[in-house]
C-alpha cells in the first residue's frame, strides 16, 4: 500500500540521514489529499503537542512545515525538530 511505503521511506530518512532511532518516534502517518499532494506526519516523543510534515519529491525528502497537534500556532510555539 502506497500509505506504508511512505511511512517507511520518511522512517528511513529520519533515521539513516537525521540520526533519530525508533525511541525518538511517537507516530507516523501519512495521508493523501488532492492530487498530487502526500503528507507524511510525525510526531516526536519528546515533542508530543507538535507535528512535523514531510513531503517526497523527485526522490528528495524534506521536511516543509510543523504545527501544533491542537489548535494554530501562535507565532511562539517551540518546535524541537525544525530542519533547516
Amino acid at each position: 500500500m502506497y500509505k506504508n511505503k511512505m511511512n517507511q521511506e520518511i522512517q528511513s530518512y529520519l533515521f539513516n540521514q537525521r540520526g533519530y532511532t525508533k525511541i525518538d518516534i511517537n507516530k507516523i502517518y501519512t495521508q493523501v489529499g488532492k492530487a498530487p499532494l502526500v503528507s507524511t506526519t510525525v510526531i516526536f516523543n519528546d515533542d508530543k503537542d507538535n507535528r512535523y510534515f514531510y513531503r517526497k519529491e523527485k526522490e528528495r525528502i524534506y521536511q516543509y512545515s510543523m504545527a501544533p497537534v491542537q489548535g494554530v500556532d501562535d507565532g511562539h510555539q517551540q518546535y524541537k525538530h525544525k530542519e533547516n
